[in-house]
């Protein structure tokens, strides 16, 4: 096949899940024997820093346009636009990543106009960059063009299926399949710490959707109990320097390490040396980082995200959004109790190799692209 996979940004120049899964996939997909081609605008000034920092070697074509502007977060690139309507029939399928930016948007229109068959992965539903109002006007205009003009979609789980129906997507053009990573990167660590006091960590963007203010608070109310606890902070956004102002204004620099953005190859090593997996987010997809720290034995701590209802009790515990008392309160049950957090992180590892493997993830996509194709020729 030959497959154009349209995203806004992709590793390691955003650090997240959508720049991690677009980098995944083409990969793999690449070592199956299809050529790839990935176009994307990730900010300059990261392109130039990654490639310094960090060179990673790729398997696939990659193609990057500038950036004209953004609005909340949302990159717009005119160049960009122009050679997905321009190449939109030069491969056998297109690949677009998240409703939620302008490229998507493009590529829906492509599909419009006329162009090879139209794939759109959903990586949530709901931005936690943006304003819930703005949001839910979008989900319930352009949003809903743009998934109805895919010939499919895929989403994670059951809940998030729900909510494509709820904006008007229709039934026949969604696919589940589940979200994935490399499990076998994140089995380095034992599962019975040796950190003489608590260690927690929280992985992800410095955004307000993430739940970050409630996440101090209920930390700072768990130094009363623990005053050596330390919680370690991975990733960057625009709260960060906020953050760290905040961290030397109350004199918790010993307690709070601010890691900023960080090879993801660094991470299994992170939550290898970490005893508690810290999940604040109002609003998400899938997210990744819960598989990673469940496939390192990490007991979880987490919101009460409905697509995460059915998986988190049975390693870790749920808690109300915003409540910094009950993020506390788990935080020292599993701190005071050893036992159940071995039990906890033996139970997420092993639901993370049964459940989410990415070569899974891969073959399962793969297989549904070839169908589409078929179907359409």
């Amino acid at each position: 096949m030959k497959i154009l996979r349209v995203a806004s940004a992709i590793y390691p120049y955003v650090l997240g899940g959508i720049g991690l899964h677009t980098h995944d996939l083409s990969s793999e997909q690449s070592m199956m024997g299809h050529e790839v081609s990935v176009y994307t605008c990730p900010p300059k000034s990261q392109v130039s820093q990654q490639a310094e920092a960090s060179p990673i070697t790729r398997s696939y074509l990659i193609s990057y346009f500038k950036r004209d502007f953004q609005i909340c977060g949302n990159p717009f690139s005119l160049s960009l636009a122009y050679a997905i309507l321009k190449n939109r029939n030069k491969y056998d399928i297109i690949h677009a990543h998240s409703h939620l930016f302008f490229p998507t948007n493009v590529c829906a229109l492509a599909r419009r106009l006329g162009s090879a068959p139209l794939v759109i992965t959903n990586h949530g539903t709901f931005s936690p960059a943006v304003p819930k109002w703005l949001q839910t006007l979008y989900n319930h205009t352009l949003s809903g063009w743009t998934f109805n003009s895919a010939d499919k979609i895929i989403c994670y789980t059951e809940q998030a299926k729900n909510e494509m129906l709820n904006i008007g997507v229709k039934a026949e053009k969604i696919k589940i399949i589940h979200n994935g990573i490399y499990v076998e990167d994140f089995l380095i660590g034992n599962i019975v710490k040796t950190n003489l006091h608590p260690r927690l960590i929280w992985v992800g963007r410095l955004v307000s959707g993430k739940g970050l203010k409630y996440m101090i608070k209920g930390f700072e109310l768990f130094l009363t109990s623990y005053p050596f606890a330390e919680l370690l902070i991975v990733g960057d956004g625009i709260f960060y320097t906020e953050l760290n102002q905040y961290v030397e204004e109350k004199n918790l620099s010993k307690n709070i390490k601010l890691m900023g953005s960080v090879p993801h190859e660094m991470l299994p090593h992170l939550y290898s040396e970490s005893d508690i997996m810290v999940f604040t987010s109002l609003s998400e997809g899938m997210p990744r980082v819960i598989y990673e720290a469940m496939a390192s034995g990490l007991p979880i701590v987490c919101t009460d995200l409905p697509q995460l209802i059915e998986t988190i009790p049975q390693c870790g515990i749920l808690i109300p959004m915003r409540d910094a008392e009950k993020l506390n309160e788990a935080l020292l049950i599993l701190s005071k109790d050893p036992n159940l957090r071995q039990e906890f992180g033996q139970r997420g590892r092993d639901i993370a190799i049964d459940s989410y493997s990415w070569k899974d993830t891969a073959q399962k996509t793969t297989v549904l692209f070839e169908e589409i194709i078929s179907e359409s020729s």
